[in-house]
């Protein structure tokens, strides 16, 4: 109730002679708990015997530090009309002796005192609690008054059947446990539970005393029975004003849990909070107990496999207990006996070094290997699969805590001495002592005449004799800082900022010989080789930009091919676009060719019969000979400083060479011709081809890719727009297109919608292919109408176009028309008239990570065919926020695809006239699966596999939208072994069909895991 209804210490207090009677008013407003007026309310006035103190000893202690009050009566009435406001006339009168006090009201813009009274009001109507506030009623009336508001409560009622889930029968005269909260005045207190039962037709009723308002949850407190583990029983059913239908409620067979907390040591009652969860973790079923102590049993639990958890409550010493499973039977009590509840342990750690000297500031840091596992871990505590627990320590302050029974490792570091570890049980009866040995400091820097001013991001110290030096052997540092955690790290030493703060080097590493990596970016990693580090000694070491060695392993179908000369060929050029340098070696005897001082960068590696060409061209690019592309290209990153080892095997080429012949027009000429992939690589800047007259080669691309071709075309010294094509790679070897890129002309006519002169119309050219919108830029064709509605666009690329005109004053006077797709060729003339029933669709997504995923295609159908719009409905984007403008009126299917996503289709998508429609999507994760295959060697089953196909249990095909799923998996062959991988598989997935040429069909039965990648064997046959 407002603070202004009740009785304040801070009123001002003023001694007097008795005043007279009076007439006070009060003014309010009453609502019901919706915020309406309330009709029809009856408001009576009374003398609040106790002036708003809560008790008569609180009233009798206020009467005399402030009193004596005189003895007041109050009356008054007054109902409520459609307004709920009420203007109560309050007749006061007074006897005896004593004094008013009086408080500061507000009248106009003057504050004045008045005297006063406090009366209990009564607030009363039919299907309603009665309310009964206290307030103030002065003798000068005050404008404040008619601020007040109350709001009424209906009397609430709750009804639901109890039936058993098997035969749907009524559950008659059956316990139920109500737990809720009936509380009115705001303040929080126990939940209060309450015994309610069932009639004989099952129903179980509660009235308005019993009924909490907000959220009740129900357990059922007979031998047998309990709520099914889905019921919405469980799971806070809201309760609100008025009477409420619970519906039906179901119950399954149950029993119950016995269950009695001691303390582990003593052996003593311990308090605890008690919850019941389900093992299934879509079932609603949580039954909280609540505090209790002593022995004590978990009534109305479902049969079946669950888990109990017990935190204790009034000792913070104490680990919380996690019990499972706990099998409950029907009709019976699982036993669970005395449940110890484990105590927190500390344990004394000292550090003392290989001189016998103490040290004194060393950190700590224990890790949990085996023995009790609380359900809960401290805040600053690890996780179920490495709990540790760190603490800085002295001789002075050296305890370590909490810690649970069981094995524990207690590492050691100290500034200056190599970390040192022991394996203790807890508890333990005496402290432990650490032995550390001094180390050697590396102090290692930038060369600053290679990189200025630049900074160590990471530095990593791997030993010669370390378990992981062969896992990381030939890799760069920046590989090697992502994988040192997943490799045995004994000796492998890591100092990371990734804040880009100085890096020093290392305090103390054990003596011996080191491989040291400095990590600067993405890009750089710095690499040093037997790094000698001596005890007590500071070894200086100055990482420069050294060059990289790069070991290529080539074979055929597995074995060494030999005298087969190899490239090494920059992606974009080295050390910052300088001319780019090949380098070239032959393999000897064993497939091996090494290639010395390769400079940082991103490179492929490829054979000679794929660049026989490489060296007959003036710039070392380009040339008129050359043989067909066999073999394989690999594109390899190569780090400053690295060691890179990779294995090339020439059978079955999974790359194309591809070239584009564009003849162009008399009075035409064609330059900026590049290439977007459109599936792998969205929002990249294009590939650039080498250029031979009208020849335009770009050399090896991945089969099985869709690209979009463009080419900017200038006609008569000004560039106009660009030619625009899609190219899908699908052949082996060698795939060559031709164009020609013919000039039209494209006489417009349009009318201007109402409101609009024709002057105000725009019209422009769009290439109308699904993919345009991948790399859609400003038209090159587009201008205003004239005052005749009409537009000419000379000296356009034949080919397939739409005309989009369109007209905006504001945002709400957007009005479009498009036509359909027109193939120009010589010249043709097109009329539009404007459609002004207009809207627009807002798409967001929701939680989906688009820096990381690949496209998503969207499409907006009405039927089977795209929406009437004037920019594509079809698009492939990369952007959180999608909108399609202009869509005509009507009602849609959308339509969202993206691979490694489930098909999202949303029904019923209603576009109205100049407003626009918003929707959240939320794209749900497919599964991943990693098949390693045995048999049959698995070189070329990727680019000869025809068809995948995703079956349910019962073998129906699955429908997966657009996506191609042969483009979603890869096969990757290493050390004689095949892996194939899908990333784009459905949770309801029960086999995997892969039919390829050459060999028998490939069923693989998968139990996939949304977010995890499920791993599984299979076996390939040739036919």
């Amino acid at each position: 109730m407002p603070t202004r209804l009740m009785f304040t210490l801070l009123s001002v207090i003023c001694a007097g002679a008795l005043s007279a009677d009076f007439v006070g008013t009060v003014k309010l407003t009453v609502t019901g708990t919706d915020g309406k007026p309330l009709e029809g309310v009856k408001v009576a006035a009374e003398a609040d015997p106790l002036w708003g103190r809560a008790s008569q000893e609180e009233f009798e202690k206020y009467n005399k530090d402030y009193g004596p009050f005189p003895k007041v009566e109050a009356s008054g009435e007054f109902t409520t009309d459609q307004t709920g406001d009420v203007r109560l006339n309050v007749t006061v009168k007074l006897s005896g002796e004593g004094r008013l006090p009086q408080q500061t009201v507000r009248q106009g813009n003057q504050w004045i005192k008045s005297d006063y009274v406090m009366v209990k009001l009564t607030l009363s109507k039919d299907g309603y609690r009665t309310y009964r506030p206290s307030t103030t009623v002065t003798e000068v009336g005050s404008d404040d008054d008619n601020k007040w508001r109350m709001a009424l409560r209906r009397i609430s009622s709750f009804k639901a059947q109890l039936v058993h889930k098997a035969d749907r029968k009524p559950v008659a005269n059956a316990k139920v446990l109500v737990d809720g909260k009936r509380d009115f005045s705001g303040i929080r207190s126990a939940a209060d539970l309450q015994e309610v039962m069932t009639d004989a037709q099952g129903m179980l009723t509660l009235n308005d005393e019993q009924c909490p308002v907000q959220y009740m949850k129900l357990r059922m407190l007979e031998d047998d029975l309990a709520f099914a583990p889905d019921c919405v029983a469980w799971n806070n059913m809201q309760l609100r004003d008025g009477a409420n239908d619970g519906g039906t409620l179901e119950v399954v067979p149950g029993g119950a849990i016995r269950v009695h907390p001691v303390h582990a040591d003593t052996g003593a009652d311990v308090s605890v909070d008690c919850y019941v969860f389900s093992a299934d973790p879509n079932s609603k079923f949580t039954a909280p107990l609540g505090y209790v102590a002593g022995e004590f049993t978990v009534k109305g639990v479902p049969a079946g496999s669950h888990k109990l958890n017990m935190t204790p409550v009034h000792d913070s010493k104490l680990w919380p207990v996690a019990i499972e499973p706990v099998i409950v039977e029907a009709g019976k009590v699982a036993e669970l006996g005395k449940v110890k509840i484990e105590p927190h342990h500390t344990i004394e750690v000292f550090a003392v070094s290989d001189q016998g000297a103490g040290v004194q500031q060393y950190q700590v840091e224990a890790m949990h290997l085996s023995g009790f596992k609380p359900a809960r871990y401290p805040s600053h505590g690890g996780n179920p699969e490495q709990w540790t627990v760190t603490a800085s320590c002295s001789p002075e302050q050296n305890k370590v805590q909490p810690l649970a029974r069981g094995r524990w490792r207690v590492t050691v570091t100290a500034l200056g001495f190599s970390p040192g570890s022991v394996e203790i049980d807890v508890p333990a009866a005496e402290p432990i002592f650490v032995k550390l040995e001094q180390g050697g400091q590396l102090q290692a820097s930038l060369d600053t005449n290679v990189f200025g001013w630049g900074r160590l991001r990471a530095l990593i110290a791997i030993s010669a004799n370390a378990p992981a030096l062969k896992e990381l052997n030939g890799r760069s540092g920046t590989e090697v800082l992502e994988m040192i955690r997943t490799v045995d790290s004994t000796g492998v030493f890591v100092k990371d900022d990734r804040h880009f703060m100085a890096v020093n080097g290392f305090d103390a590493l054990p003596p011996g010989t080191y491989t040291v990596f400095g990590y600067i970016d993405d890009q750089q990693s710095l690499r040093a080789d037997n790094v000698e580090i001596k005890k007590g000694e500071v070894t200086q070491l100055v990482l420069t930009n050294s060059s990289a060695k790069l070991t290529a392993r080539v074979a055929n179908q597995g074995k060494p091919l030999a005298q087969e000369m190899m490239y090494l060929v920059p992606a974009r050029g080295w050390n910052g676009g300088e001319a780019p340098r090949t380098l070239n070696g032959k393999t000897d005897a064993q497939g091996v060719v090494v290639f010395n001082d390769v400079p940082a960068g991103n490179c492929e590696l490829l054979t000679s019969r794929q660049y026989d060409w490489i060296n007959s061209g003036s710039n070392g690019r380009a040339g008129s000979s050359r043989s067909l592309p066999r073999g394989v290209a690999i594109q390899v990153k190569v780090g400053y400083g690295d060691r890179v080892e990779v294995e090339v095997d020439t059978h079955q080429s999974r790359y194309v060479w591809v070239s584009v012949k564009l003849k162009a027009a008399k009075g035409a000429t064609i330059s900026d011709v590049k290439l977007v992939n459109l599936h792998d690589h969205m929002g990249l800047l294009g590939i650039s081809p080498v250029a031979s007259g009208n020849l335009y080669q770009f050399g090896l691309l991945p089969k099985r890719s869709a690209y979009e071709l463009s080419a900017a075309v200038t006609a008569d010294g000004r560039r106009e727009c660009r030619f625009l094509r899609l190219l899908e790679i699908t052949q082996l070897l060698e795939q060559q297109f031709e164009f020609d890129v013919a000039l039209g002309k494209l006489e417009v006519k349009v009318k201007a919608p109402k409101g609009f002169k024709n002057e105000e119309v725009t019209v422009y050219l769009e290439q109308p292919h699904d993919m345009a919108w991948a790399s859609w830029e400003r038209p090159g064709f587009g201008g205003s109408a004239d005052a005749k509605g009409s537009i000419t666009f000379a000296n356009v690329p034949e080919g397939p176009y739409r005309v989009v005109a369109w007209a905006a004053k504001s945002r709400d006077s957007f009005v479009y028309v498009t036509s359909e797709i027109i193939e120009l060729k010589g010249t043709k003339k097109v009329s539009l008239k404007f459609d002004e029933r207009v809207g627009e669709l807002h798409i967001k997504f929701e939680d989906f990570n688009f820096a990381q995923e690949k496209s998503v295609r969207i499409e907006l159908m009405d039927g089977d065919t795209p929406a009437v719009m004037g920019r594509p409905t079809t698009l492939y984007r990369q952007a959180s926020n999608v909108t399609l403008s202009a869509v005509a009126k009507g009602t849609y299917t959308l339509r969202i695809t993206a691979i490694g996503f489930e098909p999202y289709i949303q029904q019923n998508v209603e576009i109205d006239t100049l407003r626009t429609t918003s929707l959240n999507v939320t794209l749900k994760k497919m599964c991943s699966v990693s098949v390693q295959l045995e048999g049959a060697n698995a070189d070329g089953l990727e680019d000869s596999t025809t068809d995948i196909q995703f079956l349910d249990a019962a073998g129906a095909a699955i429908a997966l939208g657009e996506i191609d799923v042969r483009r979603t998996f890869e096969v990757v062959n290493w050390n004689e072994r095949s892996v194939m991988r899908f990333q784009h598989v459905p949770a309801n997935c029960a086999t995997i069909r892969v039919v390829a040429e050459g060999y028998k069909n490939l069923e693989i039965e998968v139990k996939p895991q949304p977010d995890k990648q499920y791993e599984t064997k299979a076996t390939l046959v040739r036919e």
